[in-house]
């Protein structure tokens, strides 16, 4: 299946069938660009914008890997991830462990990071 191809299905769950008009309306563009967009093989400036809006995954769409859509918990658990690894080692005395963290796979970051999450929800700290 091609990036366009796995766009048009994602264009479809959100809008049902036959919605280039409707995402077209949506982007101020027209649904001709649309159409052309559902069949191209490239991850363009138009179709990155669109997905962004409508938490469509880039890395679905360019590989066919992974879920369709993100969903807001992702996006935390991301930008956790992304503060963690960028946090400045002087504010924290546990460098070792910071470290350790940024060197995982994001799979096992995001996995630990749902534990520390849970963990801090059962002690009502979240």
């Amino acid at each position: 299946m091609s990036i366009g191809e796995r766009f048009a299905k994602a264009l479809e769950k959100i809008y049902g069938k036959r919605n280039s008009n409707k995402v077209a309306e949506e982007f101020n563009i027209t649904p001709q660009a649309i159409g052309q967009l559902k069949k191209k093989n490239t991850l363009t400036e138009t179709v990155c914008l669109i997905s962004e809006k409508k938490k469509i995954n880039l890395n679905w769409l360019f590989t066919g890997q992974g879920e369709m859509f993100i969903n807001d918990n992702e996006i935390k658990i991301e930008s956790s991830i992304k503060s963690i690894n960028n946090f400045n080692e002087s504010n924290n005395p546990s460098n070792e462990a910071i470290e350790d963290f940024k060197i995982l796979e994001r799979k096992n970051q995001k996995a630990i990071h749902l534990e520390i999450l849970k963990k801090l929800s059962e002690e009502g700290k979240i």
